[in-house]
This record gives C-alpha cells, structure tokens and sequence, in this order.
C-alpha cells in the first residue's frame, strides 16, 4: 500500500487527486489518502445541488461546495473532520463497504472507543453517527470514501444543508445532535484534530507501507487539470438532474408565482404569475431568464438592468430573487 502524505485542505485539489490516481493504469498498488478540508459543502454525485444545499448560506460565508466522484448524500466537512479514501484495482462489480470500513473500526476500537457500523454505510458510537461512506466504480478501479467527524462545526453544517428560517435551523441543530456526533466528545484528554490524526493512522496502514509525499510536478498536474474540472460550475452544478423549481410568495405588491424548468443547471423555461402588478409584458422577465444558469449572481446579472425602470409594483430586485431560490 502506498501512503501519499500532502497538508491541502483543499477540496477540489483532492478530488482532482483521487481522480488522477484511478486514471493512472500503471499504478498496481493500493492507495490510501487521509486529508481534511476547509469548510466545505460535499454533493454526491447524482444529487440535485438545489434541493440539497442552502447555496446562498455557503456564499456568504465563504464554504466550498464542491461535488465527488462518489454517489451518497450531501455533507459538511471543515478542518475538525477528516477524510479517508483507498484506492485499488476493482475486485468485484459489487459495492461493498465493509471491507474498507474494517480497518477504521478497527483502529478506533484500538484507541477505546466502542464503534459499529449501521445496516447502511455509516460508522456509529453510542447509536450516534461520525462517519459516511461512498464508492465509486470505474475502468476496473474502485474508489472508497469515507469521512470522520472529529471536531466538526455540527450548527454551521446544519445551516449549510436546510433552509435559512432561524426556527427551522434551531430545531434541525437539536435533531442533528441527537443523531450525530464528534468523536472528540467520546474521547478522554484533550486531543485535537492532527493528534487524533497521528494516533489513528499506525491502525489502519500496514508494516510495509510505503510513504509518498507529492512532487511539485505532481501538485502542478493535479491543480492544472483534474482539480479544474472539479471547480467547474458545470461539474458542481450542471451535474444537477433536470428538476422543476416552483415557489410562491407573498411579496409587498402581491404574490409571485414562479415556475422554472431546468436541465443540467440551467433554466430551459419559466412562467411567472400572481396578483402582483407588472409595467409592459412579464414575457420580457421570462425572456431574460431562459439560457440563464440557476444561481444567484447569474440570474441577478440578467434582471438588474431592467429592473432598474422598477417594473413590478412595490417589488425589487432583491425581494424578487427570494422568490425565484
């Protein structure tokens, strides 16, 4: 097995690294990666970033969200959680979890925690979840991802992933700690983040691993082609499956209905409709957003000239995008 050791945290530079490990068919040997990231949303691969996300929240603080190679759920990672991932020639076309899980269990177990794997894919202490897990299948390579919640923010995840309505989020931060927890919490002493990290380790890597620290040519490589793809807009958010959108709100000069149809990310249609009072056709809105990607800046870069001349009744730009997302 071989051990690559790297200090990035970010995101889409592992991924980009994940994915230029199972391109490289001359690599025969197991791999296994041990990393964290910034704060960081993580789409599954088949997941509708829309429905999922609360993107406007992520913007605003500053979190990445980025999409893997796996399928799975959305989740939050930060520098207090960690990531595993293994990757190795394809033994079966079967998904199977345990194998890899194993030694994680294992090596938590060594360190006195009492941890179970679910009937699913999570990893469990005390009937609470702290890790989930991933695979992805391809050109006879298989790649396990895993994640470790050590010391992880559990309110900004919640905000990231629900809607922004304070009694909402309040709840959901009550319901989340009672299904969810850091590992720290079941840990005596006080151990952070990289120490939990260096206790961990000798259980899961073998006697005869070998330690690779990256060239700055294999840094350049990464961050210069596959890392790319994994910032694109078209792989984080054209990924999307094609979805309707349809949202109704009151707003100061009536009720805005809005009804948008969406392939890959981007608005194909759109009606809009309601009691509100409009100046001209609302056939120039609609017109403005088709061929328009379904994200804020873009959709606010397309309405704002017009909605200089205020062509809603009492309603702005602004009160009309909280209706659109």
């Amino acid at each position: 097995m071989i051990y690559i050791e790297h200090e990035s945290m970010d995101p889409y530079f592992w991924f980009g690294l994940e994915n230029d490990l199972m391109q490289n068919g001359a690599l025969t040997e197991d791999v296994f990666l041990f990393w964290r990231t910034e704060p960081t949303l993580m789409l599954g691969r088949y997941q509708n970033a829309a429905a999922e996300i609360n993107e406007e929240y992520a913007n605003r603080r500053g979190i990445h969200i980025a999409r893997r190679m796996t399928g799975g759920g959305a989740i939050y990672t930060d520098p207090g959680s960690w990531q595993f991932s293994f990757i190795r020639r394809e033994r079966s076309k079967q998904i199977d979890f345990g194998e890899f899980v194993l030694p994680v269990l294992s090596g938590l177990k060594h360190m006195g925690l009492d941890v179970a794997m679910s009937e699913r894919n999570d990893l469990l202490i005390g009937g609470k979840k702290f890790s989930g897990n991933a695979q992805y299948h391809s050109r006879g390579r298989v790649l396990h991802h895993g994640s470790i919640l050590f010391d992880a923010d559990i309110e900004e995840m919640v905000r990231c992933l629900t809607v922004d309505n304070e009694k909402i989020i309040s709840k959901g931060i009550r319901s989340v700690r009672q299904r969810v927890t850091n590992l720290r919490e079941h840990i005596g002493g006080d151990l952070d983040a990289l120490a939990f990290r260096d206790r961990l380790l000798p259980f899961l890597l073998p006697d005869n691993v070998k330690k690779r620290v990256l060239e700055p040519a294999d840094i350049t490589r990464i961050q210069n082609t596959h890392a790319l793809m994994f910032r694109s807009w078209d792989w984080v958010f054209g990924k999307s499956p094609d979805f309707q959108v349809v949202n109704s709100k009151r707003l100061p000069g009536g009720r805005v209905n809005i009804c948008l149809n969406l392939e890959k990310g981007v608005i194909t249609d759109c009606s809009i409709t309601g009691d509100f009072f409009f100046t001209g056709d609302i056939g120039a809105v609609t017109k403005k957003l088709k061929g328009c990607r379904y994200d804020r800046p873009s959709i606010y870069k397309a309405l704002s000239g017009m909605m200089k001349e205020q062509p809603f009744y009492r309603i702005s730009l602004d009160e009309l995008m909280t209706c659109i997302f």
